[in-house]
Parts: structure tokens; sequence; C-alpha cells
């Protein structure tokens, strides 16, 4: 990861290193035995004593264990004890004893487009973090006339609701985001054929083209100043 591309500068004209930069990796998961959206790797060492020894394929597995169509992941021997109490207070802001066993499912039922793991109120960053979205840039009206869409709609209310809410509280990200539109394809479709890979590849590489073709980078910062100068007012009251 930290390898990046040559010759990339910051908007001062710098030169963006792996230590400017700082590229960390973040995925998802949700630990419903404490109610808690959790980030791996950060927040590993919850669950695992010598969590630099666990395979990066595991915090995978815990991310995509999608309710009803994949066994939740279940993690035994959970550190117990004060210091491992502590790390749950400072990381995860849960006060009481952890459970001997978590178990996790997909991470999408918190937050599926968790763009705020990134966001760093009080300064305007050095390079923006540029997000994809799979569906819509709106949200839509669903009909509810049997159980089964019901329980549809709350689980899409579940899982977006964090994140439109925190776009809706930071209007700059709207001009970092690319709403892809995936027409008839599903998200839960795991037997997709050829011609519907090479379709749905075809529309994420246009909207990527009309989107760095477009992203008005001038526009951006002046956002970012005006929200910096407000946070920083705040924070002095």
């Amino acid at each position: 990861m930290a390898e990046l591309p040559p010759n990339l500068r910051t908007r001062d004209g710098q030169e963006l290193g792996p230590e400017r930069a700082n590229p960390h990796l973040a995925l998802v998961a949700a630990d419903v035995s404490t109610q808690t959206k959790v980030e791996f790797p950060n927040m590993a060492p919850l669950y695992w004593r010598d969590s630099d020894s666990v395979n990066p394929a595991m915090y995978v597995r815990a991310s995509m264990s999608i309710p009803g169509f994949f066994y939740p992941l279940r993690i035994a021997g959970v550190p117990q004890g004060n210091e491992a109490q502590a790390r749950w207070q400072t990381l995860a802001k849960y006060g009481e004893e952890p459970p001997k066993v978590c178990t996790f499912v997909d991470g999408g039922i918190m937050s599926n487009f968790p763009i705020d793991l990134f966001h760093v109120p009080a300064k305007v960053p050095a390079a923006p973090t540029f997000g994809a979205k799979l569906g819509p840039d709106k949200r839509r009206s669903a009909k509810i006339d049997s159980a089964p869409r019901l329980g549809a709609a709350v689980f899409r209310s579940a899982s977006h609701t964090l994140d439109y809410d925190f776009i809706k509280r930071n209007p700059d990200y709207e001009k970092l985001v690319a709403y892809i539109d995936t027409g008839e394809h599903g998200w839960l479709d795991f037997d997709m054929s050829d011609e519907a890979k090479v379709d749905l590849f075809i529309r994420g590489a246009r909207k990527a083209a009309e989107f760095l073709t477009t992203f008005n980078w001038e526009e951006y910062k002046d956002i970012r100043g005006l929200k910096k100068e407000l946070y920083t007012r705040a924070q002095e009251e």
C-alpha cells in the first residue's frame, strides 16, 4: 500500500509520498454481539491477542458475511481483563466487559458506504478521497405490500441511513462521490453471466471517465476551506 504511482503531487505542488499520503486499509464488519461498527485492521486487537498474525482474509470474511447467504463469522477467545476492556473503551466506546465470543455479519447492515472513515474535518486534505458508490444518487420510495418487502426495506434503511446522514452533514462529499448506475444488475447476483459482467464493467468505466473529467478541484477546495473555517470557529467557541 506504500507503493504509490510516480509523480503524484498535492494541491500545493509537493510530492505526495507515503508518509504524507498515509495510506491505510479499512474493512468494515458488524459485530452484532456488541452492536459495534468494526473497522479492520484498526480494531483487530479487540478480538485477537496476536492481531498482527491474523490473515487479512479473515477481515474480508467478517465484512462480507451477508445474513441469509453466508454463515456469520464467530470469533472465540476474545481477550479479557482490564487491559482488554480499556481497549474496547478506547476503540469502540464500549464500556461493558467484552464477550468471550463475538459474532460478525456483513458491515453493510450498519454502513454500506463507509467513506466517513477517511474524513478529517479540521483541515483541507492534501489529496481528496474519491468514492464510487454502486446505485442511484437519490433515495427512492419503496412499495411495501408484503412481509418480505417490508424486511427488505428495513434492511436497506438500516444499511444506508448512516451514510446518507454523513453526506447530508458534509456536502463537500457530494463532490467526491461518483454514483454508478448498475441497471438491472443486483448485488446478490452470484451467477452473473459474462455479458452482464462486461456491461457492469463498461458502466463503471464510463462513470469513472465522466467523473474525473468533470471534477472541479477549485470549487471543492473552496467548500473545504469554508468548512474548515466553520469547524475551527466552532471549536474555539
